[in-house]
């Protein structure tokens, strides 16, 4: 009898056709090899901030293999790994509706079907985000109703449009490579601030604009912080993608993106097939775009209109706000922004919320953001210059 040593040992190796004699597995035929499994790519970006399309753009690549949606690992599980028991964790990952263990495990054959829950005990036993994470790409590339094909994928790749987590990443995984989206701050909180104050469920006021505003200031601003900080500590394994840059040239902002994270680019021509099939959505900016009527046939192909679209749905104030807040990271990143001309507009801002608590909290947010942005002096060309595209 052999013993469950021999089987991994056997089952790590390539067959060497598909022969009678040599016949290839459920594994090898369709899930994720070993070496893409240690490749993840991971795209990260403030809400509202261009994560979507270019997260859809850079999936077009065959060499990239991802799930249908975000897994939210990192903010979902790993936040929780040592709050809750082992059951409730493990209920928690498998959350995700792409994610269908018990049909993809169907498939193989006993012994693999026993290697692979044995790796799945392993994984939540150790609590190792590496082994853990990767379970996603892994069950999903061996469910019989994946939708791509794994075997000529090099890297697999995730969206996430928070930082929890990210420096564990890096080092938890080190052939993982970052793809960090940046866009101008203006456009960003516009965005941000509109979708707070609906999310919110309370009517829009003078009040309720601030508060979302500096909250989204806050928020962009330190997630870039943390950036510049990952590209200085990982300078080869991190990249600036700038969501200005992909919609003016979106083909070649995305084959950077692609040779950086696979050594490989497409052709320009199955990017624009690719491009063509993007919807453009309205649910932002709805005074300034209008609501679409039913006749209305949705656009399709990179738009191009949220470029300058802050411009009419932030007034003079917030501008001034956002820019008190932001123009400092904003320049490092290299966006063209001047200080504002008031002096002390962060402050004003900050004496615009209700109450003394949200006062002290912003302020309080402020200094912090005031210190990190002293310890982080290098900028985004100085910081990315070793982080040229290369193979994984």
């Amino acid at each position: 009898m052999k013993k469950s040593s021999d089987i991994d040992v056997q089952l790590s190796q390539p067959f060497i056709d598909g022969s009678e004699d040599h016949p290839r597995s459920p594994v090898e035929r369709r899930g994720l090899t070993a070496e893409a499994l240690e490749r993840l790519v991971y795209l990260v970006g403030t809400p509202r901030g261009g994560t979507t399309v270019i997260t859809r753009s850079i999936y077009l690549s065959e060499r990239v293999f991802a799930c249908p949606n975000p897994t939210r690992f990192t903010h979902h599980v790993w936040r929780h790994r040592n709050k809750v028991d082992g059951r409730l964790l493990t209920d928690i990952f498998k959350m995700p509706k792409f994610y269908h263990e018990r049909r993809a495990l169907r498939t193989l054959d006993r012994a693999e079907r026993a290697r692979i829950e044995r790796q799945i005990r392993n994984a939540f036993n150790s609590l190792n985000l590496g082994e853990m994470y990767r379970l996603y790409p892994l069950i999903y590339s061996l469910d019989p109703k994946c939708e791509r094909s794994a075997r000529k994928a090099v890297c697999w790749a995730d969206k996430a449009n928070d930082i929890y987590g990210l420096f564990d990443l890096a080092h938890s995984l080190p052939q993982a490579k970052f793809i960090l989206i940046i866009r101008d701050p203006r456009a960003t909180v516009a965005s941000m601030k509109s979708q707070t104050v609906r999310s919110q469920g309370t009517q829009s006021s003078r009040q309720a604009n601030v508060a979302a505003l500096l909250a989204s200031c806050i928020y962009w601003r330190n997630m870039m912080q943390h950036f510049l900080r990952l590209v200085r500590r990982y300078p080869d394994r991190a990249m600036f993608l700038c969501y200005e840059d992909f919609v003016k040239n979106p083909e070649e902002t995305i084959n950077r993106a692609l040779e950086f994270a696979t050594g490989d680019r497409m052709p320009v021509e199955a990017l624009e097939a690719g491009f063509s099939q993007f919807e453009h959505k309205q649910k932002h900016d709805r005074d300034a775009q209008g609501r679409k009527k039913p006749d209305q046939e949705a656009g399709h192909g990179i738009d191009r209109r949220p470029l300058d679209r802050w411009r009419r749905m932030l007034d003079d104030d917030e501008v001034l706000f956002t820019t008190a807040f932001t123009w400092r990271t904003a320049r490092k990143l290299g966006y063209q922004i001047d200080p504002p001309k008031r002096r002390f507009a962060a402050l004003r801002a900050v004496s615009r919320l209700k109450g003394w608590r949200k006062r002290t909290v912003c302020a309080a947010k402020l200094a912090y953001l005031e210190l990190m942005e002293a310890l982080v002096s290098c900028r985004r060309e100085s910081a990315s210059a070793a982080a040229a595209p290369g193979t994984m």
